[in-house]
């Protein structure tokens, strides 16, 4: 074989192997879930457009009032220059939860302190409805996402300033609504 010859074919196994890896990666990418900015922010947010799909998810869905927060651990970086704190906040179940196997009356969900993917921070005394999901080898749960949270208002309704179709189908609904639409979507697959 002619020296030429060989770089030539060299040279397009080397084109071939570009090119297949460059179009690989691009069915690959195409079929990894789309992430909202803030979920990029969590890598344990779970996204969906669908009220079954994230019920089914939970590990557990509660109705309950927020009554107390409080500091929760600190995880440092490998470095230990940075550090990220998190809040534990209690919530009393006003009701047998929609979903789940929980022990006594009282849920506590960890989130990071202050404003995060998840939302805002809770309030002493508010209403929500939450989807949850059971942190491994703890008694505590996760706020799916910032569309798994909603205000209970006074009058029985629900709203929520996160985006997306599974908030839309909620918010504005009365509790009664809500936890008839979570029970059937739990039914159906």
């Amino acid at each position: 074989m002619k020296r030429s010859t060989f770089l030539v074919a060299a040279a397009a196994a080397v084109a071939l192997g570009m090119a297949s890896s460059w179009a690989f990666g691009r069915v690959v990418k195409a079929k990894l879930p789309q992430h909202s900015r803030l979920g990029a922010l969590a890598v344990w947010i779970f996204k969906t457009d669908d009220l079954g799909e994230m019920a089914r998810y939970a590990d557990a869905v509660i109705v309950g009032r927020h009554a107390a927060r409080y500091p929760g651990r600190t995880a440092y970086s490998s470095t230990g220059e940075d550090a990220l704190e998190f809040e534990l906040n209690d919530f009393v179940l006003t009701e047998q939860p929609l979903k789940g196997n929980i022990i006594g009356d009282t849920v506590t969900v960890e989130r990071t302190s202050g404003p995060g993917p998840d939302g805002p921070v809770f309030h002493v005394g508010e209403g929500h409805l939450l989807f949850l999901k059971k942190q491994p080898g703890s008694n505590f749960y996760l706020v799916i996402n910032d569309e798994a949270r909603f205000l209970v208002e006074p009058i029985g309704r629900l709203t929520s300033g996160a985006p997306g179709k599974v908030t839309a189908s909620l918010r504005g609904r009365h509790l009664e609504d809500a936890r008839a639409l979570v029970r059937t979507s739990l039914q159906t697959k």
